[in-house]
């Protein structure tokens, strides 16, 4: 639990960080994107160890799809979201791109978390 809570203050600082300073496009909407899923991860890991990874890793996965998909539907608008913070964390424009970006950060949990139990083996 240790290292999961390790990694979760790391990305979310990580996260602040980009969002907070203007860095490239490529930072912002790609990396972002793909540092986020493990940073949901690994919150979501601090308390639920004794679901399996493989669950957590799909779960946060289509969580994070499902949001992408209410950007569609335009849900900021729909709800009336006017809190600059919140529009950011729920995002307001629908990108197929990031759904990619989604899917590259659960690869790279699955990569990392075997790495992490083949160093502990």
């Amino acid at each position: 639990m240790k290292r999961n809570i390790i990694a979760f203050l790391l990305l979310l600082a990580t996260e602040i960080a980009i969002a907070k300073f203007y860095f490239t496009e490529f930072i912002r909407h790609v990396v972002g994107d793909v540092l986020v899923i493990l940073l949901l991860y690994y919150l979501v890991r601090i308390f639920t160890t004794k679901i399996s990874k493989k669950i957590t890793i799909i779960s946060v996965l289509l969580f994070a799809f499902l949001i992408e998909i209410l950007q569609w539907f335009q849900i900021t608008e729909i709800l009336n979201i006017t809190n600059p913070t919140l529009r950011t964390i729920t995002g307001t424009t629908f990108d197929y791109r990031d759904m990619i970006a989604y899917t590259v950060g659960a690869i790279l949990v699955v990569i990392l978390e075997k790495i992490h139990k083949h160093e502990t083996n």
